[in-house]
């Protein structure tokens, strides 16, 4: 599955919105992220303390769908975070 986030005005706008430290880049969720984070959203242990229980790739993909309009829309959301 593919998210639908690879619009050119969304690409620009997600340039804007990353935030880099010595040791951590919070950005925006990407297409290529979305294998990484279904399976974490798919491990009962780590959902046990986030929302209702595992998600589905399909739910994967519609919470960063989500999240992405979200950010479009208040200019905040869920950062994606890299090391």
């Amino acid at each position: 599955m593919t998210l639908m986030l690879e619009h050119p005005l969304v690409r620009e706008r997600r340039s804007l919105l990353t935030l880099e430290t010595e040791r951590l880049i919070l950005r925006r969720w990407r297409n290529e992220d979305l294998e990484a984070a279904a399976a974490i959203n798919a491990d009962p242990e780590v959902m046990a303390w986030i929302g209702a229980g595992p998600m589905t790739l399909s739910d994967s993909v519609n919470y960063l769908t989500r999240n992405d309009a979200y950010f479009d829309s208040h200019g905040f959301g869920i950062w994606a975070v890299e090391r």
